[in-house]
């Protein structure tokens, strides 16, 4: 193994981030040379994903050839696991710094929870996860004491309890993302304090709630993040967003010529924003159909803000329709302030870091 002398560890590790994202390069530069081993380990074990006994089973015997590796480990994701095997439950208690968790399909919580090291964990997401109530998820949230960020996506009750209990107990976040259909802020009924970025699935049923989660973080949200996905609002359901500290505000809507819901998302967002003070506005237009073609809605934009239209197809075959839709929205806010992108594509909203 070749060493390499007068370079900056600062330098080998810029050097390494570059091919960050191509495992096959990591490889060969953790056999050429020494220097670039710490950075490599960084890269390829910092984050894992676990869907079978084989696999937990094999990452034992690695971590026992090289106890350094679990320290890497930092973000783990469990895939359909129905019942945990004693080599993943082995494993679990081996990442004393693991600080991202997903579970996705996993049926075994009070069986795996024990073995989550959670004192490093502060980002939590739980997708397609069933409880028995509200108060039981609530009661697994709070598990985790450090943490500062929770993603929600379909979480299923099984019995007939929707909302929270209400007790006076907070639940205190740095982030929360809620993403399953119809009960998306249904667990605004549960006081969350602290929050400072906020992100939700939105629907006309949930204007109420939504109105008390803004109310109770009114000193601290900074960040918002609004879908609206196959819903019609009433522009009359406004909400008020003269909030103290907010910053950024997005709005994402699904247009296609199949529905009204993506004019009155838009008619919806120019009544709420006649609330809000001299903010950044983005709009994020994903285009699954040939979108409606009335931009007279944009005319009730507010100079105030400092708005950006972004579009981006949901499929490939969405591209020309995304492009018309560009000049025809250029023309109409030729005369604000408005900068209109085109997108390549349409992603999941994610939290960054």
């Amino acid at each position: 193994m070749a060493k390499i002398q007068n370079l900056s560890q600062e330098l080998i590790d810029s050097f390494i981030d570059e091919f960050k994202d191509n495992q096959q390069t990591l490889k060969t530069c953790a056999l050429v040379c020494r220097a670039f081993l710490p950075r490599v380990r960084t890269h390829r074990f910092q984050s894992i994903s676990l869907m079978h006994d084989e696999q937990s089973s094999s990452l034992i015997t690695l971590c026992r050839a090289s106890p350094h590796i679990p320290a890497y480990i930092t973000s783990l994701c469990m895939k359909w696991v129905s019942v945990a095997s004693d080599a993943t439950l082995q494993l679990l208690g081996l990442l004393s710094n693991l600080q991202h968790l997903r579970l996705f399909h996993c049926f075994t919580l009070d069986e795996v929870q024990p073995y989550i090291p959670t004192q490093n964990l502060y980002s939590l997401t739980l997708d397609t996860v069933s409880f028995r109530d509200s108060t039981e998820l609530k009661g697994y949230i709070a598990l985790f004491p450090s943490l500062q960020r929770l993603s929600l996506v379909e979480i299923m009750f099984l019995g007939k309890d929707h909302g929270f209990s209400t007790d006076k107990e907070n639940l205190r976040l740095d982030a929360l993302s809620i993403n399953f259909g119809t009960k998306i802020i249904d667990f605004a009924v549960c006081p969350i304090k602290d929050l400072r970025r906020l992100a939700a699935r939105f629907s006309a049923s949930h204007v109420p709630p939504l109105r008390t989660l803004l109310q109770d973080n009114h000193d601290t949200l900074q960040d918002l993040y609004l879908q609206f996905f196959s819903t019609w609002l009433d522009p009359n359901l406004s909400i008020d967003l003269s909030l103290t500290r907010l910053q950024n505000i997005t709005f994402e809507v699904w247009q296609g010529s199949a529905t009204a819901s993506g004019r009155s998302a838009l008619k919806w967002s120019m009544r709420t924003l006649a609330t809000t003070p001299s903010t950044q506005i983005r709009f994020l237009l994903v285009i699954y159909s040939p979108p409606e073609n009335d931009q007279s809605v944009w005319r009730d934009l507010l100079t105030c803000h400092s708005v950006s239209i972004d579009i981006a197809p949901y499929r490939d075959e969405h591209l020309g329709d995304c492009l018309a839709l560009k000049a025809l929205l250029e023309s109409e806010v030729k005369t604000k302030a408005i900068e209109v992108n085109l997108c390549p594509e349409a992603k999941p909203f994610e939290f960054s870091e």
